[in-house]
């Protein structure tokens, strides 16, 4: 997907401000390919190169088979710092009824962008309407990017902060500059008992039964739901009828009352 050039040249603007402070290497490198492009030559290389990093950038996709694999520790790959990963948590019209529209083209286009940068975290998207078992899992809301820090080795906490995101006001410079400025690194550290990987259902191996408990309960019929309830409620006050003869007691009841009262007149 093409990009305007002002919304290029704008994300680059912030990545180059962030980094100068840091190293100064991306802004030496466009302000040195700046000075030597006219200036529209300039944005269509911008345009070109985003759309080439959004194609050719890694984003995994992660399901209930591999999230584990891709998210958990590698010791065997020599890993000894922690990995950063970016999870986008999207959907569609059942998980998202239709509003992660333009979300979803604000994280196509800032992974594009994000290549620019040489301290750029590892992305990976979720999507709810293909996995609802692994959304239900984490209890995961679209749309919004899961911040993960991935620990080297087995055992160590791992880190995860959430950003919510407007599904109506959500560019790919606001996701830009959350990488460019480390403001994500603001966010609260999300802990409980659903924690993906260090909560108490995760480690008694409950998430993802829960997960399908959660995901059956959102499949259901709520007219199913309340009858399933109104039968057990029933059942359960009548134990020695089924559950189709306790539906047949309201009325039967006030009727053998009337007998009786009638009977008692007589």
């Amino acid at each position: 997907m093409l990009l305007s050039s002002s919304t290029v040249l704008s994300a680059l603007a912030i990545l180059a401000s962030a980094q100068a402070q840091q190293q100064n290497v991306l802004g030496d490198w466009f302000s040195k390919l700046s000075s030597y492009l006219p200036s529209q030559a300039v944005a269509g290389a911008g345009q070109a190169a985003a759309s080439a990093g959004a194609a050719s950038n890694n984003v995994k996709a992660l399901t209930l088979e591999n999230w584990r694999q891709v998210l958990g520790p590698k010791p065997d790959d020599g890993e000894v710092e922690p990995e950063p990963w970016w999870v986008f948590v999207t959907g569609g019209n059942k998980t998202c009824y239709g509003l992660c529209g333009k979300a979803n083209q604000a994280w196509e286009q800032a992974t594009g962008l994000l290549s620019f940068s040489p301290s750029a975290p590892n992305l990976a998207i979720l999507d709810c309407e293909a996995n609802r078992v692994l959304c239900n899992a984490w209890v995961a809301g679209p749309p919004a990017i899961w911040h993960i820090t991935v620990p080297p080795t087995e055992g160590a906490p791992t880190d995860i902060r959430i950003t919510r995101l407007n599904s109506s006001t959500i560019t790919a410079n606001n996701i830009v500059e959350l990488h460019a400025t480390e403001s994500w690194k603001e966010r609260k550290l999300y802990q409980g008992a659903v924690h993906p990987f260090d909560g108490p259902l995760a480690k008694t191996g409950l998430m993802i039964p829960m997960g399908y408990i959660l995901w059956a309960f959102s499949i259901f019929p709520s007219w199913a739901l309340m009858l399933a309830i109104s039968l057990g409620s029933r059942t359960f006050m009548y134990p020695g009828d089924g559950p189709l003869e306790a539906l047949k007691l309201p009325v039967a009841l006030p009727q053998q009352l009337l007998q009786d009262r009638q009977a008692a007149i007589d």
